[in-house]
């Protein structure tokens, strides 16, 4: 079973929010967290809830498979 990387994880959701031009503070607004939370999140040093991951996924379109890099 593969191992849940933060750092990696974090990198991916700060590619997809540049990618789309979105600032920290219009994700959180989004997801239902805090601005520094995304900031946190973008920097590993934080857990995603099932519930952000959710949310994360549904905002972009994407898998949460994706988000945990278990696919790319």
């Amino acid at each position: 079973m593969k191992e849940i990387n933060m750092k990696e994880i974090g990198k991916r959701i700060k590619e997809l929010r540049v990618a789309q031009g979105i600032k920290q503070c219009d994700l959180a607004n989004a997801i239902g967290v805090a601005t520094n939370t995304v900031c946190q999140y973008e920097k590993g040093t934080s857990k995603l809830s099932i519930d952000v991951l959710i949310n994360l996924a549904e905002f972009f379109d994407i898998s949460t498979d994706y988000l945990l890099c278990l696919i790319d």
